[in-house]
Order: C-alpha cells, then sequence, then structure tokens
C-alpha cells in the first residue's frame, strides 16, 4: 500500500482499512478485511544544532554536537546526527547507540582531501 504524500495531512486522526476478496473459482467470495487507526501529527520545528568547539583535530578533539529548542505537540522520539566532509553534497550518519540523546561526543577521521571543514546537520522525529 502507497498513499501519496499530499493525501495525507498533519494533525489529523485517519482510519485506513484494507479489503480483500479472495478469487471466486478458488476461495468462492471468502474476503478479508483489516483497519487501522493512525495519527499524523507535524514534524519538529525551529530546533538548533550547535557544536563545541567550532575547531579542533581530528582524531584528538571531541566535539559536543547537541540539539535543542525543537519545538513539538508530541514528545520527540529519535535524535539524528549527519556530516558532510564534501561541503554539504553528500550527509552521512553518526552512528549512535541510543536514539534519545539529545548530546553526542564525536570524534572525527582524518581527512585526506582538500576538505578541511566538516559541516552538520540534526534532525529531530516524533
Amino acid at each position: 500500500m502507497h498513499l501519496d504524500n499530499n493525501i495525507l495531512k498533519p494533525y489529523n486522526h485517519y482510519k485506513i482499512s484494507l479489503y480483500v476478496e479472495g478469487n471466486s473459482k478458488l476461495y468462492r467470495g471468502l474476503y478479508s478485511e483489516m483497519s487501522i487507526f493512525i495519527y499524523i501529527g507535524g514534524a519538529p520545528k525551529n530546533g538548533k544544532c550547535t557544536v563545541f568547539p567550532l575547531a579542533g583535530i581530528a582524531t584528538i578533539t571531541k566535539f559536543n554536537i547537541t540539539q535543542k529548542s525543537w519545538e513539538d505537540n508530541v514528545p520527540i522520539s529519535k535524535y539524528e546526527y549527519f556530516y558532510s566532509y564534501d561541503d554539504g553534497k553528500i550527509y552521512l550518519p553518526i552512528e549512535t547507540e541510543i536514539w534519545t540523546e539529545k548530546s553526542i561526543l564525536k570524534i572525527f577521521n582524518p581527512i585526506y582531501n582538500k576538505y578541511n571543514e566538516i559541516k552538520i546537520i540534526c534532525k529531530a522525529t516524533n
């Protein structure tokens, strides 16, 4: 089953039903039905991602990456962190053991090409 993004709207309750009827030759009109109720909330907004210190040495400096100021009507269930060595063209996930941590420590590997800057983005999910 696939629903286009423009079908479901944030902050609404929905009942999704699936109805399947068997082949009349083999199953003689047998059918099955399943329904599920879901709530679609809005995405968290106005969050900030801070990094301290702003500069350091690869393989040595522990960078503290913190998320704060997220606004949402429901509790945040997951915080994610991403980094880019190529000026933001491709972001790779920073692996964390606990998804509910608002702050992580990260030591970055050395960069052996022309890039000497790492970009960080953060994401919160409800």
